[in-house]
């Protein structure tokens, strides 16, 4: 049986754009089947899912294609051989976050497709349906939002070149040592202004708070908001849970290289009637996020109103608050011993406990050493 969730069920248009999901993995997370529920209530056109292990459990209406049967690796293997990346990090994560470009292109090209709108599963899209529309207006080529001087991400990739594409491959296999995708995409974005795009994303807010963007892209005003690289839903829905070791994950976090401490100023709000999560800087235009990368993988908070609706709210609160809860007694002691620690300095701070002062008996008396012939 589906899992419900109370969303908006207003179908996405672009009926003829289908939107691709990769997953290079041993198991398909279960965040994933929230992500593709969602979409499919949502999207018109047709969802598909290329995936290199089998699916135990497939979702109606959601096309899986079991993309090893028919992709050539060899040239992923060349950029492979060049790239610094270290392969033993979570059984290949960022090797499969490059190699998605390759196993995009190879499915375009067999299944004759010319444009596409791919997305990162732990990526929440809100209003996302008449973007390729746009974005065919703007030219061709690549387009996916851009954080910073140094990454770029495809949280959110829309294709409608495959020659762009195919640059994109050459590209990366002449520049491996540059290390992930997000700094492949950041360097192609730089040299290729013409075939890559960079959206919008947090670096359109930082602008306002006074951080200087050094690259050309697509301003909110051209898509009607702005895009999540990951700045974004980190700071609203905290880490990812295996980046912190256990522990719980706590919102009002940031990603290196994406975002800073000037995301304290934003103002979140989600809208009901729009169903429309927006962001906010001080003194400057409300702006609305179509997408937003979750990287805690709290996907039913993300894609669900009274939850967002609740994320916003603890935004506004105080400190952090805890999003995902990995282990409640650790969580609790860690607390109890907080709050001991709080009251002992306040107690100290009112001198109702007094200070412990040395006695002589504390400190034993030293003889006096002779001198030798004494």
């Amino acid at each position: 049986m589906s899992r419900c969730f109370n969303v908006d069920v207003t179908a996405l248009e672009s009926p003829n754009v289908p939107l691709v999901y990769f997953f290079g993995g041993a198991t398909l997370p279960s965040y994933a089947n929230s992500t593709l529920r969602y979409m499919r209530s949502r999207w018109k056109g047709e969802i598909i899912v290329l995936h290199s292990h089998y699916v135990p459990r497939k979702i109606r209406r959601i096309t899986y294609l079991h993309y090893t049967e028919w992709y050539d690796s060899r040239p992923f293997e060349k950029f492979k051989d060049g790239s610094p990346l270290e392969e033993s990090f979570r059984q290949g994560f960022w090797y499969f976050t490059a190699e998605r470009f390759f196993v995009l292109a190879q499915w375009a090209n067999r299944a004759d497709v010319q444009r596409f709108l791919h997305a990162e599963l732990d990526v929440a899209l809100y209003d996302v349906g008449d973007l390729p529309e746009t974005l065919d207006s703007w030219g061709n080529g690549l387009f996916f939002p851009r954080a910073s001087s140094e990454f770029a991400g495809a949280s959110l990739l829309y294709v409608n070149s495959l020659l762009a594409l195919s640059d994109l491959l050459k590209f990366a296999g002449q520049n491996a040592d540059l290390g992930n995708e997000m700094r492949v995409l950041a360097a192609f974005n730089d040299a290729h202004p013409d075939k890559a795009f960079a959206l919008p994303s947090h670096s359109s807010i930082e602008t306002d708070l006074g951080i200087q963007k050094t690259w050309k892209g697509l301003a909110p005003s051209d898509i009607g908001g702005i895009v999540d690289v990951g700045a974004l839903g980190t700071w609203m829905m905290g880490n990812d849970p295996r980046n912190v070791r256990g522990r719980a994950s706590y919102n009002k976090a940031i990603v290196e290289g994406h975002g800073s401490q000037l995301f304290a100023k934003l103002r979140f709000r989600y809208s009901p009637p729009r169903r429309a999560l927006m962001v906010r800087a001080p003194e400057s235009q409300e702006l609305e996020i179509k997408a937003l990368h979750i990287h805690s993988k709290e996907m039913r908070m993300a894609l669900s109103p009274w939850r967002l609706a609740l994320a916003t709210g603890l935004l506004g609160l105080p400190g952090k608050s805890p999003i995902v809860m990995q282990s409640l007694h650790s969580e609790f002691f860690r607390g109890a011993r907080a709050a001991v620690d709080f009251f002992y300095v306040r107690l100290r701070r009112n001198s109702l406990i007094p200070k412990r002062t040395p006695k002589d008996e504390d400190h034993p008396k030293v003889m006096d050493r002779k001198t030798p012939g004494q």
